[in-house]
């Protein structure tokens, strides 16, 4: 049957499309599928799914985290995460990471302990030339006493010095799909970031790389920066360093001591329990050796010589104290009121009245005997 043509000039289901305001069964279609999406948060199916992934089922059992070393038995460095070395120039952070080689390939480099047998570590130079790259697996193959030479199929050392930034992330992408490593790290990670101080350069690199990567290939990646060069200062260098404090899983210090030669290593950013500091230093072919025992001599040396200088300052503030008295006691003919002789000390050291009657108690009780000497009335006397 055809349409009824109404006085208007316009059929029923005409009148009908105008009145709903539509011009067309495909323009009602996309209205009802964009309030649909409204009821959805305005998302399409793929990352309506995306989310529904993110949400956490409390049923579930998730994969426990997988640690890779320990310290004192206090485990550090998660795989699936990001972790930070820092240190301020030349302060033992590639010294550091000679160490983990070391104890991956012998499986514990004193007090440091690794958890995963048959570990592979790749680990990527971005700053030094091919033969300084070289020397740290030489080190490593030196601390943990095996053939330099065997340890290829456990570390693989890569040198990316002459690389782009681009080419480095490539790079970095290519050699782990290769290698497949528990643990990847990046020594001069700054070489990555366009500007380690732009706040948008450094979250790409942060967030859109290196914890994606690490997530992705189930790795740990350690990166390896500068601290702040003023001194006392031992934050992260930069935005990017910022990013490294608040994303990453751990940040590790190194804190050497020009005088002794001998740098601390700290875990103040642990996100699981703490882990207990540890010592290093070096031999005559600066080769990391441990240095525990000998921190800690030193630092009973410092305590003990710290300790006598304030007693040496004690006895001298005592022994001028003591020396004003006696020069007041014989100005006055060695015999003096109590109330006088207290104002007087008070005037001449400029301390209250009950500091300068304890100084003159203590001397009372033996501390110094001349006292007595010089007049035996200041014991009637004074107290």
């Amino acid at each position: 049957m055809e349409d009824i043509i109404l006085s208007t000039g316009e059929s029923p289901k005409e009148k009908l499309q105008k009145h709903l305001q539509l011009t067309s069964l495909d323009e009602a279609m996309a209205e009802a599928n964009r309030k649909l999406a409204e009821g959805n948060g305005s998302i399409d199916a793929d990352m309506e799914a995306k989310l529904l992934a993110c949400e956490i089922d409390m049923k579930a059992k998730y994969p426990d985290n997988i640690f890779l070393f320990s310290v004192d038995g206090a485990p550090v460095i998660t795989m699936a995460d990001i972790h930070t070395i820092g240190a301020k120039q030349k302060g033992g952070k590639t010294s550091l990471v000679a160490i983990l080689m070391a104890a991956i390939l012998c499986g514990e480099w004193n007090r440091v302990k690794c958890l995963m047998k048959d570990m592979c570590m790749l680990y990527i130079d971005t700053e030094m030339k091919k033969v300084d790259t070289q020397e740290l697996g030489v080190k490593a193959a030196t601390m943990a006493e095996v053939e330099a030479t065997s340890i290829s199929d456990r570390l693989h050392l890569v040198n990316f010095r002459p690389l782009t930034p681009k080419e480095m992330e490539d790079g970095i992408r290519y050699f782990i799909n290769k290698y497949k490593p528990q643990l990847v790290v990046i020594d001069g990670i700054v070489d990555l970031c366009t500007n380690f101080n732009d706040v948008e350069a450094s979250q790409n690199l942060v967030l859109n790389f290196l914890m994606k990567t690490a997530e992705e290939k189930q790795c740990a990646i350690i990166n390896i920066l500068h601290t702040n060069k003023t001194d006392g200062y031992t934050e992260l260098r930069g935005h990017l360093g910022a990013y490294f404090e608040q994303k990453g899983a751990t940040v590790i210090k190194c804190e050497k001591d020009d005088d002794t030669n001998i740098v601390t290593v700290k875990f103040p950013t642990h996100r699981y329990a703490p882990v207990p500091e540890f010592h290093f230093t070096f031999d005559e072919d600066g080769v990391p050796v441990c240095a525990d025992e000998l921190h800690q001599q030193i630092e009973q040396h410092k305590a003990q010589s710290k300790q006598d200088q304030k007693e040496a300052e004690r006895k001298a503030v005592f022994e001028e104290r003591k020396q004003i008295v006696l020069d007041i006691l014989n100005v006055n003919g060695g015999k003096m009121e109590r109330k006088a002789l207290v104002e007087a000390v008070m005037q001449r050291i400029g301390k209250k009245e009950s500091t300068v009657k304890n100084i003159l108690k203590e001397m009372k009780e033996g501390s110094t005997p001349s006292i007595s000497e010089v007049d035996s009335v200041i014991t009637a006397l004074v107290f």
